[in-house]
């Protein structure tokens, strides 16, 4: 039997999700119920957003053991903004180990979470067992009897339609159908109004033209189906046919007082895809609809039924098709390619808004034994995890991700989680991304010549990597057969018969075994293909192919654009090298605090630049999910105008009881950001991570050699982005033992140093933590490893690798709530070597957290560094800067990102970096 009587369209059946709504009604004891399906991917949004307005109230089905799933929050969402009455049904209380209680109480969570009033969070529940037709007021099966109380709830708790039939006719129109015999029927609910079939009306677009049609058929919903209606009224469906030129958003109103109703206003696209006209050489052999002209006919027509897409004319002949997600594309796709039509796409890229990107809410359930797998996956596409929880073995995510970091997600996660997890995305916000994407990592496979595949061959061309294809398979040259195991394309020949001679040897007739291909369906190859790589769509196969088909005219293409941009790198670069200076080669304030937060600068530089002092040092933490330019181009400015250096610790996230371990890209996107931001001073101070000596610091290992090679990494990728960087190592945790959690600095020292040799000779300053160890309380005239000298014990660590005058940065020191005269010790003659740059104690304000105790603000410890006589620094500067506290105009307001006379530069190295990385 059926058993999915609104899902009935093919799609919907085979992917298990709503993509386009529909309508039904139900009468109960007098009273006409409508009811209307709607879709709960963001991907098909429009199709929510313009439904919804027709509704009064919405049944929420929840089911009675997994709870709220990812796609209920984007509907549930939409349907609280229009404050629609929610009634809760917890369905499915009849499966084995239905948890009814705890699905109320996580449903009560996600309505608050989404910001519900009073009104809708206390939200009238009932329980049901769908397949049988039950439901009841409370969770006991055997006092169901049938579905009367659903009924009875709505007519109870749901508001009866608010128009009025006595003023003039309004309808919105909702969606759109074409009828061979009818025309176009627009389908709506009257606002306000009658309607009867052969009368006038007025048709009000977008724009607010009007033009006099007469209603040639009108129809209203009874169960399933559409029934011819002599006439309706205020609150009724209705599909209205008559109007040629009808589309979504307009209005149907009265002949004599027409009254225009507010357009249905629909979230902008996120994704783009080019679509053209196939030209392989298998072109025309498979599709009914392969022409320029049938495409762009079918492409534009949707637009009349799908108010989120949008299309435009390339002036290349192709076509630019933009909508809310991969998975939208991707059913027009396929609805394309079962009508009958053969066209190719592209890979699909995000749309920017004025410098910005879309970020999207992703929210994922899996079993547990799959969290490290999404998190490891998750954390190249730049995910910012926002939570995560765990119960009964499920664990719940939820990230902040740029809408770029979704794209050819889907199927690896599906793959990863071996279908069992379930994901969804909705849009947040445009905001400003610097992150560097990683593209695919494995070349493809492709085919040397056109032929029909062998088993032989293929059997071979498997060492290679995963193939897509089996035996008997008509290919053309330049198609991709397969997923290479290195970084760059494979041509192989895999049309190529063994061949037979009379010749004899051990093995020999034995036959060569070949894998099962891993067949490719669209939505797994729309997320596997590059740049360089199209999907050629037929209605009988779907097949990957290169852009360009001959490799050797690829390869060429490649150099030229690879000479050309080295050219552009030249000339674009030949401005006067900037360097780092030696901060010691002037009037230096080594006197400065660490901070926690950006406001707290103003309180920072009135303690650093007190009793004579000038351009004090300020280190501060800025985390990878914190790289807002609006927030810490203030800072910059705020720096500016207070005359304080900022030093900027880089960081990861934490994810449960550690840090992650950062890679590669992380560097890229932390020096792209930075070098966006306006630094007051030449020198751009930067820490690169913090205290990896402990594995909670370093995604939960001790690693000594991977910090060596990331530290390396990190001085070359800063300074050939902007050679003013000055890159400095991590503090180490100076009291931390040989164990199983921690190495002691100076082994970990010594592994660095073995793994990648003068490593400490590379970088541009060293970072020192000196504490008043053990426990952060021993007076300071000790003098011993892991005390506030612990810097001059590293200093001799340094001398023995080779290391001469290395420029010391003491970014954290202190104690834990210690006496004054501590202090007054310590920066008297303790933090007084000559080729120390700066030192920052921890922490100005601790807060009422962890660090509460080492608070340094409106205390005697605080008044004592305040009341330091110091030194009036003179550090060269970036810019012009004005005298301290001067009133500044800030560089750039607004959400766009600052521009310079380097951007154009900054952008031609970020792009050639990632097309040709650094060395390793």
């Amino acid at each position: 039997g059926q058993e999915a009587i609104l899902d009935s369209n093919d799609l919907e059946r085979e992917r298990g999700i709503t993509i386009f709504s529909k309508n039904a009604s139900v009468m109960w004891h007098g009273t006409k119920i409508n009811i209307i399906d709607t879709p709960g991917h963001a991907d098909f949004g429009g199709e929510v957003e313009r439904v919804l307005r027709m509704a009064d109230g919405a049944l929420l089905l929840v089911d009675a053991k997994e709870g709220p799933m990812p796609q209920t929050r984007f509907v549930l969402k939409k349907a609280l903004e229009l404050g629609l009455k929610i009634i809760v049904v917890i369905n499915k209380i009849d499966k084995a180990n239905a948890r009814p209680e705890w699905v109320l109480g996580k449903t009560f969570d996600l309505f608050v979470e989404l910001g519900a009033s009073e009104e809708h969070a206390f939200f009238p529940t009932l329980y049901a067992v769908g397949k049988d037709g039950k439901a009841g007021l409370s969770p006991e099966i055997s006092s169901m009897t049938d579905a009367a109380p659903i009924f009875e709830t709505i007519l109870k708790e749901i508001p009866a339609p608010s128009g009025d039939p006595d003023k003039p006719l309004q309808i919105s129109v909702t969606t759109i159908k074409g009828d061979a015999h009818k025309g176009r029927i627009a389908t709506g609910r009257i606002s306000n109004g009658r309607i009867k079939n052969r009368q006038e009306i007025v048709h009000i677009d977008r724009d607010g033209v009007q033009k006099k049609y007469q209603v040639t058929s009108l129809a209203t919903y009874e169960g399933l189906t559409s029934v011819e209606a002599a006439q309706a009224a205020a609150g009724d469906i209705v599909a209205v046919s008559g109007i040629p030129d009808v589309n979504i958003g307009d209005t149907i109103a009265d002949p004599i007082t027409p009254i225009a109703l507010t357009p249905i206003a629909i979230e902008q696209p996120t994704v783009k895809m080019t679509f053209m006209v196939n030209n392989s050489p298998f072109a025309g052999k498979e599709g009914q609809f392969s022409t320029s002209r049938q495409i762009r006919e079918r492409l534009f027509k949707e637009l009349e039924t799908d108010m989120a897409l949008k299309v435009a004319d390339n002036p290349d002949g192709t076509w630019e098709v933009s909508g809310r997600g991969e998975l939208h594309l991707a059913i027009l796709i396929e609805r394309l390619r079962r009508e009958g039509y053969e066209f190719q796409v592209s890979r699909p890229q995000v749309i920017e808004n004025d410098g910005l990107v879309p970020f999207e809410n992703l929210h994922i359930e899996a079993p547990e034994q799959f969290s490290g797998v999404i998190m490891q996956k998750l954390g190249p596409r730049h995910g910012e995890l926002l939570d995560m929880q765990t119960n009964n073995s499920i664990t719940h995510f939820s990230f902040l991700i740029p809408t770029r970091g979704l794209i050819g997600y889907r199927g690896e996660f599906l793959t990863d989680t071996k279908g069992l997890g379930i994901m969804n995305s909705s849009f947040e916000a445009f905001k400003a991304d610097f992150t560097t994407w990683q593209d695919r990592e494995s070349g493809s496979i492709v085919a040397f010549e056109p032929g029909t595949t062998k088993s032989y061959a293929l059997a071979s061309a498997q060492d290679r990597g995963q193939m897509f294809i089996g035996p008997g398979v008509a290919v053309y040259k330049g198609q991709v057969v397969g997923q290479g195991s290195r970084a760059d394309d494979v041509v192989v020949n895999v049309c190529r018969e063994k061949q037979l001679t009379n010749n004899r040897s051990k093995g020999e007739g034995v036959s060569a075994h070949f894998d099962t291909p891993k067949t490719m369906d669209l939505e797994g190859a729309i997320d596997y293909i590059s740049d360089d790589e199209l999907v050629e769509v037929t209605p009988k196969n779907i097949r990957i192919r290169k852009k360009i088909l001959d490799a050797k005219e690829a390869k060429r293409l490649a150099k030229g654009i690879k000479l050309i941009l080295l050219i552009l790198c030249f000339f674009l670069t030949a401005t006067p090298v900037k360097a780092t200076y030696d901060p010691l080669s002037v009037p230096n304030n080594r006197i400065g605090v660490h901070i926690l937060d950006n406001p707290e600068i103003d309180k920072a530089a009135t303690m650093v630049n007190s009793s004579g002092g000038d351009w004090g040092y300020v280190t501060i933490p800025i985390r990878a999910n914190d790289r807002d330019l609006v927030k810490w181009t203030k800072f910059m400015e705020d720096a500016r105008r207070l005359h304080v250096i900022p030093i900027l610790r880089i960081a990861s996230f934490p994810v449960g009881d550690h840090w992650m371990a950062p890679n590669e890209y992380d560097l890229l996107d932390f020096a792209n950001f930075l070098d966006n931001l306006p630094w007051p001073t030449k020198n751009r101070y930067v820490v690169i991570y913090n205290e990896p000596n402990h594995k909670n610091e370093w995604g939960g290992f001790v690693y000594p050699e991977e910090y060596a090679h990331v530290l390396d990494r990190a001085v070359d990728i800063f300074h050939k982005l902007n050679s003013d960087f000055f890159v400095i190592s991590a503090g180490f945790d100076s009291s931390a033992p040989n164990s199983a959690d921690s190495l002691n600095e100076y082994v970990y020292m010594q592994i660095m140093n073995a793994e990648i040799p003068g490593i400490f000779s590379k970088i541009d300053g060293f970072s020192s933590h000196s504490y008043g160890n053990p426990g952060f309380s021993s007076p300071p005239n000790i003098y011993s490893p892991a005390s506030v000298a612990n810097y001059r014990f590293e200093q001799g660590v340094l001398a023995s690798y080779g290391v001469k005058e290395p420029k010391i940065f003491i970014t954290e020191a202190g104690w834990e709530g210690p006496a004054a005269s501590y202090y007054n010790l310590a920066l008297t003659q303790i933090w007084t070597d000559d080729n120390l740059v700066a030192v920052t104690p921890f922490v100005l304000d601790g807060g009422q957290g962890p660090f509460s105790q080492f608070t340094l603000l409106n205390k005697p410890n605080g008044e004592v560094i305040k009341n330091l006589t110091k030194v009036a620094g003179k550090p060269q500067l970036s810019q012009e800067t004005p005298p301290k506290n001067a009133n500044i105009k800030p560089t750039w307001t607004g959400n766009s990102p600052p521009t310079s006379n380097f951007d154009l530069i900054a952008s031609l190295k970020a792009i050639f970096f990632r097309i040709f990385p650094l060395p390793k």
